[in-house]
């Protein structure tokens, strides 16, 4: 482990200590915010976040213009050209005002990897050059070599192979100089893929098993983005020296570190270099295993990228809403020294004139009833702020679930058809008849499934964004009840099973008819799914006091204790089969649970596995003074 590596664990370590200076922690979280720019973004603006969350609330400017400067540097790698604006002006302001020509330094550096990534390959060089002088004049030798760095891959892009080369070698000059093997990392991968650009083949090699050589040293803490580039960069001079075997050997390291790492350009590169290498060598088994593998890593690249994005959003916001905060903060300080200076002003002029008692009573009662009047406005503002921040708080929450369960449920069926379709388009005519209605009944599934699940979606994303209140009125559970039967009658005798009723014919209820027959439906098209074929399936309701209770019982598969306990959880809503590969989220249940409880009512479960289950719905029984006129209502439609 070299030095670098021993103090980003020594300072993970320290954080721990409650007897650390406000300064020295502030610090250490910048410190490994930067560290662990290569390693972890969300991790690293998770670092960035804290050391700006404690240098505002300890009024601490240089922490605060670094931490600015550090979220930056990262959402530049992310390539956001929005939030590094943002980030890097903020961070800039700051740093003129303390006059720290190092940090300004730092934003013109992530200015300049901003620039490369947008292809403004001389605004990126120009940005570059500006910062390397500043740490070159400093004498800070790390800071030199990590711009050297990026100045030469902006150089790299931009077709300058020279001065890019001599760049790459002052920067691994340093690095070697400091034992930091992590930079040596990069160096080492530049001057690998500037050699590469040459056809110097061997050169390059030389320089991309260095990088391989540092990674196996480094192991947790290496950059393994520069590893999974440089096993690629091997697999292409080992396919120009006609070596197979070494050429197949890198390809598949590649794509593993991708695939673990989520590294999606160098994932998709690997898999096109080996997949063509397969194909070339008529494996066809090796390829279409993996295109399996890669199809499931792309689709779990897919939901960590989300989470990440996410992760990452939830900085962004947060460091807005401390900036925000701490401006507001600002502001009412200037405000209540303003209030201050004008009540010294005023008592100055009550004590020199205080031969005139009435007014100085005038005056002091003013004033006591203008602070109680500032303080009670002050104390309102806070709670409402208070209130609203919770409510965006959980109105991000429920669109981070939302989008969740799309990357979950949604694209993984849709990629699996996209499968089907694309093998049909390729060779259709490879398949037997059978084959082809198999594929279409498989499709038909899919496509039903998918369309199920964006209609829930739907329908639960219009209750959360809408919050409209449910239409009360007085509803007869017999009809109800009676169109659910209707609806599914066929469907349960297509699986033979038997729908029974026991619905008392006088029994009203006062609810929103159609979210409480959304309910029935989705409870009774769950037992069908998970009742098997010669089964039976009871829809009842009794009274209880002021309560009616509408049960669905079936004597199919139960459930465990474990499934019944999470079984209204949004973020636990996981993907079952049917008795007859019947398949579904669970997102209906949780909508189930939402309409009831706006409709003032409760649903419980009863289940063992084996046994059958009993959902319960407890909804309130219609007044009688309601029933009264719905019945006065129906009889005036009947003579009319």
């Amino acid at each position: 482990m070299n030095a670098q590596n021993t103090i980003v664990d020594s300072l993970q370590t320290k954080l721990a200590d409650s007897t650390l200076t406000d300064s020295v922690r502030i610090e250490s979280l910048n410190y490994l915010s930067r560290e662990y720019a290569y390693i972890s973004a969300s991790q690293g603006a998770g670092f960035a976040q804290s050391a700006l969350e404690l240098s505002l609330r300890t009024g601490n400017k240089q922490g605060e213009a670094y931490a600015y400067r550090n979220l930056a540097s990262m959402y530049a790698a992310q390539e956001s050209f929005y939030f590094t604006l943002e980030f890097v002006q903020k961070a800039i302001h700051l740093f003129e005002q303390i006059h720290d020509t190092v940090g300004l330094g730092n934003c013109y550096m992530t200015l300049g990897v901003l620039y490369k990534n947008n292809q403004s390959y001389a605004k990126a060089i120009n940005y570059h050059n500006k910062a390397l002088d500043i740490f070159q004049q400093k004498q800070l030798a790390e800071r030199t070599a990590i711009c050297l760095y990026n100045l030469g891959d902006a150089e790299f892009f931009s077709g300058k192979l020279q001065d890019a080369s001599i760049h790459a070698e002052e920067c691994i000059r340093i690095y070697q100089s400091l034992y930091f093997q992590r930079g040596l990392m990069l160096g080492y991968r530049l001057k690998g893929s500037i050699h590469f650009r040459e056809n110097q083949f061997a050169d390059a090699a030389r320089s991309f098993h260095r990088v391989l050589q540092l990674y196996k040293t480094l192991g947790k803490n290496a950059i393994k983005e520069s590893a999974a580039d440089a096993m690629i960069q091997l697999s292409r001079i080992a396919h120009q020296n006609g070596q197979a075997e070494q050429e197949c050997n890198y390809l598949k390291e590649a794509f593993l570190l991708s695939k673990n790492n989520i590294y999606s350009l160098h994932l998709r590169t690997s898999y096109q270099y080996l997949s063509s290498y397969y194909l070339q060598k008529k494996n066809f088994p090796a390829a279409q295993q993996l295109l399996d593998e890669y199809t499931k890593a792309n689709d779990d690249l897919i939901v960590w990228q989300n989470r990440d994005k996410a992760a990452m959003v939830g900085s962004v916001l947060d460091a807005l809403k401390l900036s925000n905060d701490n401006q507001q903060l600002v502001r009412q300080h200037a405000l209540k020294q303003e209030v201050i200076e004008d009540q010294k002003q005023l008592l100055t002029l009550t004590i020199v004139i205080s031969t005139l008692l009435c007014l100085v009573c005038i005056v002091v009662l003013f004033l006591y009833l203008t602070r109680r009047k500032l303080v009670t406005e002050l104390l309102k503002q806070k709670d409402i702020i208070h209130e609203k921040s919770q409510k965006l708080e959980e109105n991000n929450a429920a669109k981070d679930k939302f989008f969740k369960i799309i990357a979950h449920d949604m694209v993984s069926p849709l990629n699996s058809m996209s499968g089907l379709v694309n093998l049909l388009a390729q060779d259709m005519e490879m398949f037997s008849p059978k084959e082809l209605q198999s594929i279409m009944d498989e499709f038909s599934k899919k496509l039903h499934n998918t369309l199920g699940l964006a209609n829930n979606l739907i329908i639960w994303a219009h209750s959360q964004m809408q919050a409209s209140p449910p239409e009360f009125s007085v509803t007869s559970v017999a009809e109800l009840v009676e169109k659910i039967k209707d609806t599914y009658g066929d469907i349960a005798q297509q699986k033979q099973i038997t729908l029974r009723t026991d619905i008392p014919s006088n029994l009203t209820i006062y609810v929103d008819s159609n979210q409480i027959e959304f309910v029935l439906r989705n409870l009774v098209n769950n037992a069908i799914k998970f009742t098997s074929r010669q089964g039976c399936i009871t829809i009842s309701a009794e009274e209880n006091h002021l309560t009616v209770i509408l049960s669905v019982e079936d004597n199919g598969q139960g459930m465990t204790d474990e499934k019944m306990e999470n079984l209204f959880k949004l973020d636990n809503v996981r993907q079952s089969q049917g008795t007859e590969g019947e398949k579904g989220t669970g997102m209906g249940l949780v909508l189930c649970q939402e309409f009831i409880r706006k409709n003032n009512g409760k649903i419980t479960v009863r289940s063992q596995k084996g046994a059958g289950s009993t959902f319960s719905i407890h909804l309130p029984q219609a007044p009688c003074s309601d029933v009264i006129q719905s019945s006065l209502v129906s009889e005036d439609d009947l003579i009319q």
